[in-house]
Order: C-alpha cells, then sequence, then structure tokens
C-alpha cells in the first residue's frame, strides 16, 4: 500500500513540475472530480428508476437535501419541484385519486 501512494505522490510532483499548477491545487481538482463523479452517479440511479430517494440516501449516506441539489444542477425534476407550485400539487393529489378510482373500478367489474 506504501508503494502504491508513494508512486501516486510522485506521479503529482512530477504533474506538478509539467505544469503550472501547486501540488495542492492538483489534489483539489482531484476532490472536486471524484466528487462529481459519485454525483454523477447518484443521478443516474435516480433518473433510470432503479433505486428510490430513501435507497439511495442510505447507501451513499447523504441527506435527501444533498441529493435534491445535485438533481437540481443536473437540471432534472423531480417531485420535488412539481410541488413548489400549490396548484401543481394540489393538480397531482387529484389525478392519484382518480388513477386508483379507475383501478377501483376495473378491479370491481372484473367480479
Amino acid at each position: 500500500m506504501d508503494k502504491k501512494i508513494t508512486e501516486i505522490i510522485s506521479e503529482i510532483e512530477n504533474f506538478s513540475k509539467n505544469s503550472e499548477l501547486i501540488e495542492t491545487q492538483i489534489i483539489e481538482e482531484l476532490k472536486e472530480y471524484f466528487h462529481l463523479k459519485k454525483i454523477n452517479e447518484i443521478v443516474e440511479l435516480y433518473v433510470n428508476g432503479t433505486k428510490k430517494v430513501k435507497e439511495i440516501c442510505k447507501d451513499f449516506k447523504i441527506s435527501p437535501k444533498t441529493l435534491y441539489k445535485a438533481l437540481k444542477r443536473s437540471k432534472i425534476k423531480t417531485k420535488y419541484d412539481i410541488f413548489k407550485r400549490k396548484e401543481n400539487y394540489t393538480y397531482y393529489i387529484n389525478r392519484q385519486k382518480e388513477l386508483k378510482q379507475k383501478e377501483l373500478n376495473k378491479k370491481n367489474s372484473k367480479k
């Protein structure tokens, strides 16, 4: 493990010599890169619908607020965004009631 770390350190030092950046700037850019990579992975799980918000937050140990911020940065609409306006929320609730009623009617008609 120590060999791998020393190799990474020597690579960062070599890169800093060849570029105009200092070692701390390189490390900050690497942190940002890996953070964005993790965020993109989380967003992809949400968009594909493979996991729910609660499961994503539990697996990645982040708060739902952080997840919604990441989704907003990625310009992905969520239920949270839709409910900001009261009329959208009431429309959603009414639509859910209609769908449940249709489902009940189908079950009753089959009997």
